[in-house]
């Protein structure tokens, strides 16, 4: 596999220089061990990273995802609330 794919690939996964500071950034923004999507989405936009990979951190912290955007993590509360 060529280095960019190699690289491109880690980066996808989470994997790298950037795996501590995914961490501590995924653990400040939790609140009572649970991260919003909405906030979720944000740290991957940030770290250049699939969602996916925020998720597995999460998880890999005890943090669960809450107010899914999707309604997949429990009910989707409509009116702005969290």
């Amino acid at each position: 596999m060529p280095t960019d794919e190699k690289n491109a690939g880690e980066k996808r996964a989470g994997h790298g220089a950037d795996r501590e500071g995914l961490l501590s950034a995924v653990g400040e923004a939790a609140r009572d061990n649970k991260l919003p999507c909405a906030r979720a989405f944000q740290l991957a936009n940030r770290f250049g990273v699939a969602p996916i990979v925020i998720g597995r951190a999460a998880e890999d912290l005890g943090i669960k995802i809450s107010h899914c955007q999707l309604g997949c993590f429990g009910p989707l509360k409509r009116g702005g609330g969290e």
